[in-house]
C-alpha cells in the first residue's frame, strides 16, 4: 500500500470516528426537550451523509489529484474542516441546554404566527458572545465544503437548522424582558427559510458570509441587501409582538451612543427606529409610537435617514413588506383591547398584577406590550422571573386548547 494510500484511509476513518462520536454523544444528551431531539437528530443527518460519501470523496481526491504532494495537502484540509465542524456541533450540544425554556415557548409561539410552514422551522438556542442567528449551511460555506467535500454538500441541501446565539445576561427568567430582542433574530430566520429578500439585487451572493465581505468592500449592492434583511427583521418583530422589541431595542443597545451610527452591515439604529414608529402606527399602537418619538428626540441625526427613508420606499422592499403582512398573524391595538375586554380588565390592573407577582395568562404579544414600558416591572426582577412563568403558563394553555377529547 503506498504512504498516500495509507493517508487516505486515515481520513476515512477519523472522518467516520468524529460522526460516530457526535451521534454518541447526542444520544446521551440530558434534555430531552423537543429542540434537543431535532438537533440530535439533524445531526443523525450529518454523520449519516458523512458515513456514506466520504470513501467516495477520497478516492475522487486521489483520482483528481495525481501528486502525491497535492492529493496529501487535499486530505489534510478535508480532515481539518470535518474536525472543526465537529467541534462546532458538540460545543453546541455540550451549551445549548442552559437556555430557559421559556424562551422557546415565546419563539414557538412567534414562528406559529409567521407564514404557514414557519412551524417547523427547526433550531436551537445556545449561549454565544453575542445576539445573532446562524444557519448550518452559512457554517459550511464558511469552511468552503461545496469545494472542498461536494458530496456533503449536496446531501445536506435542504436540510436547514438554525442556531440562535444568546449573550449570558439573556439565559436567565429573570432577564425575560430583555427576550423580545431575540424575535428579531427568528426575523431573520424566517426570511432565511421563505428567502423574500433574496429578490433585492437576486444577481449577487445569498451568502450572508459573501455579502459581508462584498459590503467591507462599500459594494453597495451588497450593503443594500444586509440592510434590507435587518429591515425586514425590524418588521417581522413588530408586526407580530407589537411595541417590546423596538422598546428593548433602544433600551439595552441604542443608549450606546456610538451604535447610533450605521454600518455596512446594519442601518442607522435612528431610521431603523423611525420606519418600525411608522408600522406601530399602522397598527393602532399609537401611543406606543408616541413613546418611541419621544425617546428619538435625545437622538442626533446620522445622515442616513433620508436614504433609509428612500430605501424603505423601494417598490421591491415595499414587495417584501405586502407578503409578510399579508401572510403573518399581526398584532394591533384592536388584539390588545379586544383582549383586556374579554378579560374585564385594564392595563393598569394588569400591570399591577405583574408587580404583585400574580400570573397573567396573555399571549407574548400582549403580555410584552403591557410590561415592556413599565420601568417599575424592568428593574423589578421578581417581575421578570413573573413574566417568564407566564410565557410557560400560556403555551400549557394553548396545548390544552389543541386537545380533543374522544367521547
Amino acid at each position: 500500500m503506498s504512504n498516500i494510500q495509507a493517508e487516505a484511509n486515515k481520513v476515512i476513518e477519523k472522518a467516520k470516528s468524529l460522526a460516530d462520536d457526535l451521534v454518541n454523544k447526542s444520544c446521551k444528551a440530558r434534555s430531552k426537550k423537543p429542540h434537543t431531539v431535532q438537533f440530535s437528530r439533524f445531526i443523525k443527518h450529518y454523520a449519516d451523509s458523512i458515513q456514506k460519501t466520504i470513501q467516495i470523496r477520497v478516492e475522487q481526491d486521489l483520482v483528481d489529484l495525481p501528486d502525491p504532494k497535492l492529493a496529501s495537502k487535499a486530505l489534510r484540509k478535508l480532515e481539518l474542516v470535518l474536525s472543526r465542524i465537529a467541534y462546532i456541533l458538540a460545543t453546541l450540544l455540550d451549551n445549548h441546554d442552559g437556555v430557559p425554556r421559556e424562551i422557546y415557548y415565546a419563539l414557538d409561539w412567534f414562528l406559529r404566527h409567521c407564514p404557514t410552514g414557519s412551524e417547523e422551522i427547526r433550531y436551537i438556542c445556545t449561549p454565544g458572545p453575542e445576539l445573532s442567528m446562524s444557519e448550518f449551511n452559512e457554517i459550511l460555506a464558511s469552511f468552503q465544503v461545496a469545494n472542498i467535500y461536494p458530496e456533503l454538500d449536496t446531501a445536506l441541501k435542504g436540510k436547514r437548522f438554525y442556531f440562535i446565539f444568546l449573550p449570558h445576561e439573556f439565559c436567565s427568567r429573570d432577564a425575560s424582558l430583555m427576550w423580545p430582542l431575540i424575535f428579531h433574530e427568528m426575523g431573520h430566520v424566517v426570511d432565511y427559510q421563505f428567502g423574500k429578500t433574496r429578490a433585492i439585487h437576486p444577481s449577487i451572493a445569498v451568502s450572508y458570509a459573501e455579502l459581508k465581505s462584498l459590503a467591507n468592500n462599500n459594494y453597495t449592492k451588497a450593503i443594500e441587501k444586509l440592510w434590507a434583511q435587518e429591515f425586514t427583521s425590524d418588521y417581522l418583530a413588530t408586526l407580530i409582538a407589537g411595541p417590546c422589541f423596538i422598546w428593548q431595542f433602544f433600551r439595552d443597545y441604542s443608549r450606546i451612543g456610538s451604535i447610533m451610527e450605521s454600518s455596512r452591515s446594519h442601518p442607522a439604529h435612528k431610521s431603523r427606529i423611525m420606519n418600525i414608529v411608522g408600522l406601530l402606527r399602522e397598527q393602532g399602537l399609537t401611543e406606543a409610537a408616541r413613546n418611541t418619538e419621544e425617546l428619538l428626540k435625545g437622538i442626533s441625526a446620522t445622515g442616513q435617514e433620508q436614504f433609509s427613508s428612500d430605501f424603505m420606499a423601494r417598490a421591491d422592499m415595499q414587495e417584501v413588506f405586502r407578503y409578510y403582512k399579508a401572510n403573518c398573524k399581526g398584532f394591533t391595538n384592536s388584539d390588545l383591547e379586544g383582549f383586556i375586554r374579554s378579560i374585564n380588565q385594564t392595563v393598569d390592573n394588569l400591570v399591577q398584577d405583574i408587580l404583585n407577582l400574580r400570573p397573567v395568562i396573555a399571549p407574548p404579544s400582549v403580555l410584552y406590550t403591557i410590561a415592556s414600558f413599565c420601568e417599575e416591572i424592568v428593574a423589578k426582577a421578581s417581575a421578570q422571573e413573573l413574566i417568564a412563568d407566564c410565557l410557560s403558563r400560556h403555551c400549557v394553555a394553548e396545548q390544552f386548547k389543541e386537545i380533543t377529547v374522544k367521547p
